[in-house]
């Protein structure tokens, strides 16, 4: 028997023979030629080839995505830890398997030095020798750095968008991405063989180019000199800055692959290049979808949103990218305190994400519409929505999104003051984002665990856990996560009367509120600053009147600042 099976739909075969025969040629035995397979042990010799295979290539196009027996064998060989998928057309590769690094054979030709054949190669061999694959040289070979995100959907969101996935690592000649380890510039950033455009004009323009700083540029990522080259490419883009028109383009290009480069560990410096490269190429989806994703992870939802309403305008996305859209600007409106407006959001992305049968942006969009009855007030019905979204991300094996409708039950469970449910649940997510390595789930648990304690009455411990959140989050730059944890300081320094401390840090927390656009926690900061200030609950309720007064403080902060005033009287 073979130590190869191939695994495609007859539509394809003969694409599928021209890369079994070079197959062959590199000295692989391959079972592949259903054909010669006498009808009545048609099955039964298949099974046999199937079972023993070390290793199995599954071959995707628009007709074995629709295939049962393909998607049976492709199961089975994950399940046995011999998958090799590649894709020969573009298509939607069926889940789980659109979540493996997928080799990328779409312009592939029969020629046996390029586009995805020498990794498949590679792949192939490791399995049937039972060793690990070897990096695969290239005669020119660009290393990238991509974006790792801890928010549930937002890995998949940039994959859909810009290329960037959570599986499989690219390569890049002048014109091809091939797969490789990601050891040398990041440690949990790839790229994946998708929707690369934005990626390969970059790419292209810099592997194409003569300039010799460019040349050195590249050779130092080819050793794995990350500074070295952002530096020199980012002389480049300053260098080319000043140029004419017909020069944007390529100072663009620069600017948007040094902003990349630095996406994961620099995040700041990424935005700012990123900002840069818009400056030169305003409306490019690449440049402003990757931008917004940065506003969106330091907090900055209504500039996320308003930079998404760009790219959608230009209607040139697919429904799951368009759901991935819409599911950030509703959380801008939520952020805002417009919850019905956020809720229609949240419909129209569902809508989208079912249309595209994307499963895991719809199991995290029944946790956005938890969020909008909590917003509301309606614990019960936020929790019966968590509970769902759990269950429909067990389902279909999506255990982030499982730990955040945890988290956000114990939130719902807080508000209903059952504090024993909410612990357990906590803890819970807490060992989920360890165990998944999500700082951003772990620092918003802290934060809950703190206001937590503040409900418990264990106001010191309330300010001890408050702190160390802060000053976590502004050393990984999360601005959301700093901010909401300032505002459990200060509640817990009022309540320990150390109102001087309380006015300063409820300042803070004001400023860094309107930064970041989000009006209900600004009119939560500015109570605060009232009650820190007066040390008279009179005053104090008098101030959080007029705040509840305005549209944009109805409901959850409404209801938050009167919390605020009860608690101020009773401790003045």
């Amino acid at each position: 028997m073979a130590d190869i099976f191939i695994s495609y739909c007859s539509a394809d075969r003969d694409r599928v023979a021209l890369l079994a025969h070079a197959l062959e040629a590199e000295e692989l035995s391959v079972w592949w030629d259903r054909a010669l397979v006498p009808g009545a042990s048609f099955e039964t010799e298949i099974d046999q080839a199937l079972k023993n295979a070390k290793a199995v290539l599954v071959v995707w196009s628009q007709a074995s995505v629709r295939s049962l027996w393909v998607q049976s064998e492709a199961e089975s060989a994950r399940s046995a830890a011999m998958l090799v998928p590649v894709v020969i057309e573009t298509c939607q590769i069926p889940r789980p398997f659109d979540r493996l690094h997928t080799s990328d054979m779409t312009q592939w030709r029969g020629d046996r030095g390029n586009h995805g054949f020498p990794e498949t190669v590679e792949a192939l061999r490791s399995l049937v020798e039972g060793r690990a694959a070897k990096p695969i040289p290239w005669k020119r070979r660009i290393t990238l750095a991509a974006a790792g995100a801890s928010v549930v959907g937002l890995v998949t969101f940039l994959a859909a968008i810009t290329g960037i996935v959570d599986a499989g690592v690219r390569w890049s000649t002048s014109e091809t991405f091939a797969a490789r380890s990601s050891a040398e510039l990041t440690p949990d950033g790839n790229i994946g063989p998708g929707t690369q455009d934005g990626f390969r004009r970059a790419l292209g323009d810099l592997a194409r180019s003569t300039d010799l700083r460019t040349q050195r540029a590249l050779n130092s990522l080819e050793h794995g000199s990350r500074d070295e080259a952002i530096a020199t490419l980012s002389s480049l883009a300053r260098d080319q800055g000043s140029a004419i028109d017909a020069q944007m383009e390529r100072t663009a290009n620069l600017w948007r692959q040094v902003g990349l480069l630095q996406f994961n560990e620099k995040p700041t410096e990424a935005r700012m290049a990123l900002e840069e490269a818009r400056r030169f190429a305003s409306n490019d989806v690449a440049i402003l979808t990757a931008l917004g994703v940065l506003y969106q992870r330091e907090g900055r939802l209504d500039e996320a949103a308003q930079l998404f309403g760009v790219v959608l305008a230009q209607g040139a996305l697919g429904p799951s990218e368009e759901a991935r859209l819409r599911q950030v600007m509703g959380q801008a409106l939520l952020d805002r305190g417009e919850t019905e407006a956020a809720e229609r959001e949240f419909e129209r992305a569902t809508e989208l994400a079912r249309a595209a049968v994307d499963d895991m942006l719809e199991a995290d969009l029944m946790i956005d519409r938890g969020l909008v009855a909590l917003d509301r007030g309606r614990h019960g019905e936020a929790r019966a929505r968590f509970s769902e979204a759990r269950d429909f991300a067990n389902a279909i094996g999506y255990p982030e999104s499982m730990a955040y409708a945890d988290f956000n039950t114990a939130e719902a469970w807080i508000g209903d003051a059952n504090f024993t449910a909410a612990d357990q649940l906590l803890r819970e997510s807490q060992q989920a984002a360890a165990q998944q390595e999500d700082g951003y789930l772990s620092l918003f648990v802290a934060v809950s665990f703190a206001r937590l304690a503040l409900r418990q009455g264990d106001y010191d411990r309330a300010l001890s856990v408050a702190e160390g959140v802060r000053e976590r989050a502004r050393v990984e730059g999360m601005r959301r996560a700093e901010m909401e944890a300032v505002l459990q300081i200060v509640e817990a320094q009022i309540l320990l009367r150390r109102f001087n401390d309380a006015e300063r840090s409820a300042g803070e927390a004001q400023n860094g509120w309107r930064a970041l656009r989000a009006e209900n926690n600004a009119a939560i900061a500015s109570a605060l600053v009232e009650i820190a200030r007066s040390h008279d609950p009179d005053r104090a309720a008098e101030a959080c009147t007029v705040l509840r007064s305005a549209p944009a403080q109805r409901g959850y902060a409404g209801r938050e600042i009167q919390r605020l005033r009860s608690l101020a009287a009773c401790r003045a």
